[in-house]
């Protein structure tokens, strides 16, 4: 029955106290008619609009920051191969400075005061050569969990 109809049907039976099926019916109606209010009040479309518009946005936000994650996953592999690479230069260095003191040493020239002027130097080196393996091991607690991300995103 269409919403005209039942209405039409609501106001005859009104008027009409004496019919007990009629009046089952209209109450029937009426809790048909509260359902269907029940249900229309949803906004489906309006919250489907506004979830669809939600999930673009996050995955436009995960894009960025994948592109971001990868960007850091390169600059951290090029810090960790930098850092590498002035330790081994460091321990080169080091070296160096050892025996070039002990060989100046056998010809009796004092080498800790020729190859002294490169110990600030040498030292220097040496703390940041440190403070870059520390900071591979300590500042970037979660480096994996930027992988294991970017991975799931390609």
């Amino acid at each position: 029955m269409k919403k005209e109809n039942f209405l039409k049907e609501v106001n005859r039976l009104k008027g009409n106290t004496n019919l007990k099926s009629d009046k089952v019916m209209l109450s029937a109606m009426s809790d048909l008619q509260s359902a269907i209010d029940t249900m229309n009040a949803w906004d489906i479309e309006g919250m489907q609009k506004s979830t669809q518009a939600e999930y673009e946005s996050v995955v436009g936000l995960l894009s960025e920051a994948t592109v971001e994650a990868r960007y850091f996953i390169n600059l951290y592999s090029d810090f960790e191969l930098e850092a590498n690479e002035h330790w081994t230069d460091y321990q080169s260095a080091s070296e160096l400075s050892v025996k070039i003191s002990s060989d100046l040493n056998e010809l009796g020239i004092d080498g800790d005061s020729f190859v002294g002027e490169f110990s600030n130097d040498l030292a220097n080196a040496e703390s940041k050569g440190q403070a870059a393996f520390a900071a591979t091991q300590n500042d970037f607690p979660d480096y994996n969990k930027i992988v294991d991300i970017t991975e799931q995103w390609l």
